[in-house]
C-alpha cells in the first residue's frame, strides 16, 4: 500500500512465454513508489517487457480494483465481475488462459480459485477482515467435496503450504498479516496513516 490508497499483490504463473524484462517484484516496487491509481499501473506494466507470468492485483482506496494478467509478451486487464475478484496462480481470462497451467496441469490453483469466488459470492456486501480472515483459513477442498486440509484448500497444507497471508482494507488504511497457516496464526495489524 502506498500513501496514494493505491495497493499490489502479485502471484506468479507458470507459463512458457518468459524472457528479459522486469519481475512482479521489481513493477511492484515501482507502482507503489510512482504511480497513483490503477491506470498509471497499468500504463507502466504494459510499457516494457516482462520476465514471466503473474497476475498483479491493483486497488485503489476509492474501490477500483482490477487484475492485470501478463506474460513476458502477453498482456490483458481483467476486471470485477459483479463486484467480485478473485485473483488464483493461473490465468482466468479467455485472452491469457492459453499462455498459463491448465486445470490438469495445475489443479489446486483452480480448485482454490473456485473455492475462493464462492466465498466472495456468498459474502457479497457484508465482506470485512473478519470475514476475511475465515475465509483465508478455509479448508474445505472442493477436490473431494469436504473440509479437509489440502494443497487444494485456500489455507494450504502438505506441501506446497501456505507460507503467509496479506489481507487488506484499502479504505481504511489496514492490513493484517499472519506468518505461517493462516488457520495456526495470529494476524497482525498494520494502519497507513497519511503524512
Amino acid at each position: 500500500m502506498n500513501g496514494k490508497g493505491l495497493a499490489t499483490a502479485w502471484t506468479t504463473v507458470g507459463t512458457l512465454d518468459e524472457g528479459g524484462g522486469t519481475s512482479p517484484g521489481i513493477l511492484s516496487k515501482l507502482t507503489l513508489q510512482y504511480c497513483g491509481g490503477v491506470n498509471e499501473v497499468i500504463d507502466l506494466v504494459n510499457s516494457g517487457p516482462r520476465v514471466f507470468g503473474a497476475n498483479l492485483l491493483l486497488t485503489e482506496r476509492e474501490g477500483k480494483a482490477v487484475v492485470v494478467e501478463y506474460t513476458h509478451s502477453h498482456f490483458n486487464v481483467r476486471e470485477p465481475i459483479d463486484s467480485c475478484l478473485a485473483v488464483p496462480s493461473h490465468f482466468v481470462s479467455n485472452e491469457m488462459n492459453r499462455y498459463g497451467p491448465s486445470m490438469p496441469r495445475y489443479p489446486s490453483s483452480c480448485y482454490r480459485y473456485i473455492r475462493l469466488e464462492q466465498l466472495l459470492y456468498q459474502n457479497k456486501g457484508k465482506i470485512d477482515m473478519k470475514i476475511m480472515e475465515e475465509i483465508d483459513r478455509g479448508h474445505f477442498d472442493l477436490s473431494i467435496g469436504k473440509t479437509k486440509p489440502s494443497p487444494n484448500t485456500i489455507c494450504r497444507h502438505n506441501s506446497p503450504d501456505t507460507v503467509s497471508s496479506f489481507l487488506r482494507n484499502i479504505t481504511r488504511g489496514l492490513a493484517r498479516i499472519v506468518k505461517g497457516h493462516p488457520c495456526e496464526g495470529n494476524y497482525s495489524e498494520y494502519e497507513l496513516k497519511e503524512k
